[in-house]
């Protein structure tokens, strides 16, 4: 069974790389990521249990820089997102933002990423059947 998606107006960002030293130290990439876990959570408050979930599926939507002409922006819309973050950090930032600590008890997953016209990501759950 897939539930329905649930849609965050978020730009998706990939985990960085912590060392022990984040704990105290507030490089501003650790502050951004742990601000983007508090509105991953607020996005989506009731996250099923782990246990049950045999899936994730992610489709994160990029917005096109403003920067690009009318004409690009009409050709990549819809095309593969192929720049930064990669999709496996964009899968670790959400499965600990949701469930810290749990994430290995899903066993698979899948993401994939876009140009659009707005951030946005996309989140369904396919539970065991």
């Amino acid at each position: 069974m897939m539930t329905q998606p649930i849609y965050l107006p978020l730009r998706a960002m990939g985990k960085p790389t912590m060392t022990a030293a984040d704990r105290w130290k507030k490089r501003p990439c650790i502050l951004r990521y742990r601000e983007y876990c508090d509105r991953v959570r607020g996005g989506i408050p009731n996250a099923p249990d782990p246990d049950g979930i045999r899936q994730v599926i992610v489709r994160a939507h990029f917005a096109m820089p403003k920067s690009w002409s009318v004409k690009k922006q009409r050709e990549m819309c819809g095309q593969p997102h192929r720049t930064k973050p990669d999709w496996d950090n964009i899968s670790k930032a959400l499965m600990d933002a949701l469930w810290p600590g749990c994430d290995e008890k899903i066993p698979g997953g899948d993401v994939l990423k876009f140009w659009s016209t707005e951030d946005l990501i996309e989140v369904r759950f396919r539970f065991e059947e």
